[in-house]
């Protein structure tokens, strides 16, 4: 029989990653709505690892969630009070920072880990060099977590095509980007048939 502690501790389980011992993907989104139900700033980092596929190639598995443990803890001292890491999967995290300062706040973090990062992580015997693309974005008017993870999204992949060890902020112009691109194909698909 499941006793009312043990169901909540599956629950909890439930909401961290096993490799970063982070909050999970479920338990941004649950966040993020609760900040937003209460009316409060959200700011919201999406971090993408740049060269995680090449540590799996070269080094195998277990140094990549070696890896993504290592990640994980940086992301904690981080933040620390100020705000809250998570491990989305792979190689993606996100960090979320509430209240009236929290772009300026999760900026200043999202550089801190770019600074970390510029020096070669070590695990074992081996100095891993690894990077990362963030988008950044923050709630404007009625949102959700969906689509300020859309947001965050479309800037991490600005960053990407920017050259990589960088923070780019969401801008309206990224959608309109989109749009044009999603016209174009369709025109492209029709054209070709």
């Amino acid at each position: 029989r499941f006793g009312l502690r043990r169901i909540e501790k599956l629950e909890q389980m439930g909401l961290i990653d096993p490799l970063s011992l982070l909050p999970n993907r479920r338990a941004l989104h649950d966040d993020v709505q609760r900040h937003l139900k209460r009316q409060n700033n959200v700011a919201l980092a999406l971090i993408d690892l740049d060269g995680f596929k090449l540590v799996n190639d070269h080094h195998g598995h277990f140094v990549g969630d070696m890896l993504i443990g290592e990640i994980g803890q940086t992301l904690s001292e981080i933040c620390g009070a100020t705000a809250r890491a998570y491990r989305l999967g792979g190689d993606e995290f996100a960090v979320v920072a509430t209240g009236p300062l929290a772009p300026t706040i999760l900026e200043g973090l999202c550089r801190s880990l770019l600074m970390r990062l510029a020096t070669p992580v070590a695990l074992d015997d081996r100095k891993i060099v690894i990077g990362a693309s963030i988008g950044i974005t923050r709630s404007v008017g009625p949102s959700n977590s969906s689509e300020l993870l859309r947001q965050a999204d479309l800037a991490m992949y600005a960053s990407k095509r920017g050259g990589k060890m960088r923070c780019t902020w969401f801008v309206e112009e990224f959608d309109r980007d989109l749009e044009t691109n999603r016209v174009l194909d369709d025109e492209l698909r029709r054209a070709l048939t």
